[in-house]
């Protein structure tokens, strides 16, 4: 809903869902009823493996492999990462572990509601990269431990080691996407990023220590209004003011800054393009640990460079 709604790329007409019928439905139970023997075959002394091995197996399958031979940049990377790596296994991983638990049905009504979402929905969400990634990624490891949990709490027929040792993996696998993804928002990737105060100069409703989330503005001369507080680059410098007042000159917006606890503007006029987002939210105090690392950086270099 945030990011738009686009037009589904298949075919509506009678032969185009008939024939995506097939190719969905024929994949999907072949797919499935070959998960669920793999995985239960295996998974007599030992689940977790069996599970792990079904997760990584499937994975492979899934992938365009293709691809991999033609990733040059690291941003090349991170998108193979976010966009296809670990969707596949987020969930590859929950649709195995139903597999054990119930059998091929339970992973053919999970996969086949998205796959008739996905197929014949005349509208689809028009994601970025980041957010397919956040979503694909991250409900699918969620389902798995409520899933998990629901089913350790209600099952009598599982030891308590083993249920710990399963613990143990199914926390591990959350924890190591969730922080991913959180060094990929601090990064910028996605469409908010946060960013850290360092100044007293927009008190009192901003202080030093404060962490502010910024949407990134793509076209600041229509999407930045009078009242809005922004970010914007000086330099090799990144200042967080508010806009007080907004010019036309040559056909071209400038923005006057300043900030709340300033008396005075900021001396220059800020371009549309200087303009990298503007402030949507604030989380009080949770900087500060980040304005303490910096500062003990800066006196080891202080210390080096004497």
């Amino acid at each position: 809903m945030l990011e738009g709604i686009g037009r589904s790329p298949y075919s509506f007409t009678p032969l185009g869902i008939t024939t995506n019928m097939i190719l969905v439905g024929t994949s999907l139970i072949g797919t499935e009823l070959s998960r669920s023997l793999l995985v239960n075959s295996i998974a007599r002394r030992r689940p977790n493996l069996a599970i792990g091995l079904t997760t990584a197996f499937f994975t492979v399958l899934s992938l365009p492999l293709a691809k991999v031979s033609v990733l040059q940049t690291g941003i090349d990377f991170i998108k193979f990462t976010g966009g296809l790596l670990l969707p596949s296994i987020s969930e590859n991983a929950l649709v195995s572990y139903l597999a054990y638990l119930g059998g091929p049905l339970p992973a053919m009504i999970y996969r086949g509601v998205l796959q008739a979402f996905f197929w014949f929905c005349p509208f689809l969400p028009d994601l970025t990269w980041a957010t397919r990634a956040l979503l694909y990624s991250f409900t699918p490891i969620l389902s798995l431990a409520v899933i998990h949990y629901v089913y350790s709490k209600e099952s009598r027929e599982h030891r308590r080691k083993s249920l710990d040792r399963e613990n143990d993996v199914l926390s591990w696998t959350a924890i190591s996407i969730i922080s991913v993804l959180l060094v990929w928002f601090s990064l910028g990737i996605f469409p908010l990023y946060p960013s850290v105060i360092l100044s007293d100069s927009m008190q009192p409703g901003i202080k030093k220590g404060d962490i502010v989330l910024i949407k990134k503005v793509k076209d600041a001369e229509r999407e930045i209004r009078l009242g809005d507080i922004v970010q914007f680059r000086v330099e090799q410098n990144y200042i967080t003011h508010r806009i007080i007042e907004i010019r036309e000159i040559k056909g071209v917006k400038l923005y006057t800054t300043k900030g709340d606890a300033n008396r005075a503007p900021d001396p220059e006029l800020v371009h549309p393009e200087q303009v990298k987002g503007k402030v949507i939210y604030v989380v009080p105090k949770i900087g500060w640990a980040a304005l303490f690392l910096k500062t003990l950086v800066q006196e080891m270099n202080l210390k080096a460079q004497n």
